[in-house]
C-alpha cells in the first residue's frame, strides 16, 4: 500500500502538466505526469493512446487527470476498466458547456478548463486525499474517523458516498438547478436538503412524483396551474 495517494496527468501541455504535478506533490500527493504526443493534424493515434491507456492501467491511481484532446471515447473507456474507480478530471484547453457535459455523463467526475484553478483543485485534492488514508486505515483494522463519514444527516464511508458529498458541496453553491432522483426510501430529501442547505441560501422543495402525469413531466411543468398539483 503506497504511503501517499497517488495521481496520474496526461496532458498534451508538457508545462502545465509539470505545474499540476507540483501542485499536488506539494499538497501530500505522489503525481506521476507523462506529456501526451501529437500527431502533425493535432489528433492522437493509436500507438500513443495505447501508452496512455498502459499508464492507467499500470497503478491503483486515486485521481487521474486527463486532457480531453485524447478523445471522448478515450475517456470512456478509462472511466468503465483502467480508471474505474479513481476520480476523473477531464481538462481542455477551452471552455465549452457541451464537451464538458458529454464528459460528466460519460464518467468523469469533474472539467475544467486550463489551467487549472488551485483554489478549486486544492479542496478536492485534499478531500480525496483524507479518503484514500481513511480507505487505507479501514484496510488496517484501523478504527475510522467519524469526521470523515457525514455530511448533515448523510453518513457513509464508502468511495461512492464520499464522492457524493464533494458533488454536493460542489453543486450547493451555485444557481445549477438539481433535480434528484431515485429508489424510494434512497434518501433523496436529505440529499435535497444538503443541496439546499442555510449554507448555500437554496430553495428546496421535495415533490412526490407520483402525482404527475407523463404529460405533465414531458412538458417540463410548464402547462400546469399554481397549485394545481400538490407538494
Amino acid at each position: 500500500m503506497h504511503s501517499k495517494p497517488r495521481c496520474l496527468i496526461l496532458d498534451r501541455d508538457r508545462e502545465h502538466a509539470c505545474r499540476l504535478s507540483e501542485f499536488c506533490d506539494e499538497r501530500g500527493w505522489s503525481a506521476s505526469h507523462h506529456t501526451v504526443s501529437l500527431a502533425s493534424d493535432d489528433s492522437v493515434d493509436e500507438a500513443e493512446l495505447q501508452r496512455c491507456k498502459d499508464l492507467a492501467g499500470s497503478e491503483e491511481w486515486d485521481a487521474a487527470f486527463v486532457d480531453s484532446v485524447m478523445g471522448l471515447e478515450f475517456l470512456r473507456e478509462l472511466a468503465r476498466s483502467e480508471l474505474q474507480d479513481t476520480e476523473l478530471f477531464a481538462m481542455a484547453t477551452q471552455d465549452s458547456s457541451e464537451l464538458a457535459e458529454a464528459c460528466i455523463r460519460l464518467g468523469c467526475s469533474y472539467y475544467f478548463c486550463k489551467p487549472f484553478a488551485e483554489s478549486s483543485v486544492a479542496g478536492l485534492l485534499e478531500d480525496i486525499r483524507e479518503e484514500s488514508i481513511q480507505n487505507g486505515a479501514d484496510e488496517a483494522g484501523i478504527e475510522p474517523n467519524c469526521t470523515l463519514d457525514q455530511f448533515g444527516l448523510l453518513r457513509g464511508s464508502s468511495r461512492a458516498m464520499r464522492k457524493l458529498f464533494r458533488l454536493i458541496r460542489k453543486v450547493g453553491p451555485t444557481e445549477a438547478t438539481a433535480l434528484i432522483v431515485g429508489e424510494s426510501g434512497t434518501g433523496k430529501k436529505w440529499h435535497g436538503e444538503r443541496v439546499g442547505c442555510r449554507d448555500y441560501s437554496r430553495d428546496f422543495r421535495a415533490v412526490r412524483a407520483t402525482l404527475f402525469d407523463a404529460e405533465l413531466l414531458r412538458a417540463g411543468g410548464k402547462s400546469h396551474r399554481k397549485r394545481a398539483v400538490r407538494t
